[in-house]
């Protein structure tokens, strides 16, 4: 839950702007705070509150009106929309590793950095820490037939994960050394994807060009009394694997894919 006294857009956070802006809006709905059928701050509002440019709080307020959870109303505003059941194609659970591990692919785990450190109040957030409180930063490189398809961004609650060493981060999936090591596991998993290009650091650890398109989904798992315990966020290379949405009338199925060459 969104902590009050951090409203606030985390600078040095690894996501833009207006994605942050997307999930402050977003809790604000689901928590009442922003009530259906009323009026939001003005864009110029968001935009003094926030410390942000009025483009970025436009982008964040389509992007939500594309989800059918704001809607604006001619030269009166835009209003909040009725919350509906979430069905999301991304809601469910997937494993990346065991996937790709069932299609046949050598799969390998790189750890490149482990840091122990105090989180950024963006992090500090989605984890629901107290301040003070540190967390275990973790970069895993996913090798696919020896070559980087995607890498992620691990962030665990130091107290929970302190015993978590390299040999269990180098093992197969994450969520097995959860169960296996640390007898938790994800009883429900919030799941965002969009769109992003490489900077520097990303293209280095893809090995791709700089400003290439990558796919990002970023999670959060919470424990079956719906505490959160593992934010990660996932940078997939767009020229090795796609996502897949089948969507039928009943059911909403997502996949990963590699890409055909």
């Amino acid at each position: 839950m969104l902590n009050e006294n951090k409203n606030i857009i985390e600078k040095d956070a690894p996501v833009h702007y207006y994605y942050q802006l997307e999930i402050l809006f977003k809790e604000k709905i689901e928590s009442g705070k922003w009530e259906a059928g009323s009026f939001i701050p003005s864009e110029r509002d968001l935009s003094e509150e926030f410390d942000v440019s009025r483009i970025t709080v436009r982008k964040a307020v389509e992007n939500l009106e594309n989800y059918g959870l704001l809607k604006k109303i001619k030269n009166k505003g835009t209003i909040v929309g009725e919350i509906k059941q979430d069905n999301s194609l991304l809601s469910q659970a997937f494993s990346f590793y065991d996937y790709l591990s069932q299609k046949g692919f050598k799969v390998a785990n790189e750890v490149a950095e482990v840091n122990r450190k105090l989180p950024s109040a963006y992090i500090q957030n989605f984890l629901q820490l107290k301040s003070g409180e540190e967390i275990l930063e973790i970069l895993r490189i996913r090798n696919i037939n020896s070559e980087p398809w995607y890498f992620t961004l691990i962030y665990l609650p130091f107290e929970i994960f302190k015993n978590i060493s390299e040999e269990d981060l180098i093992k197969g999936s994450i969520h097995k050394i959860f169960k296996n090591k640390f007898n938790l596991r994800a009883e429900k998993t919030k799941r965002y994807l969009y769109a992003g290009v490489s900077d520097e650091k990303i293209s280095k650890l893809l090995r791709i060009d700089r400003c290439s398109p990558v796919q990002i989904i970023e999670n959060i798992n919470y424990t079956e009394k719906d505490i959160p315990f593992e934010y990660a966020i996932n940078y997939f290379r767009q020229d090795k694997i796609i996502i897949e949405a089948v969507l039928y009338r009943d059911t909403n199925l997502l996949s990963i894919k590699e890409k055909e060459t």
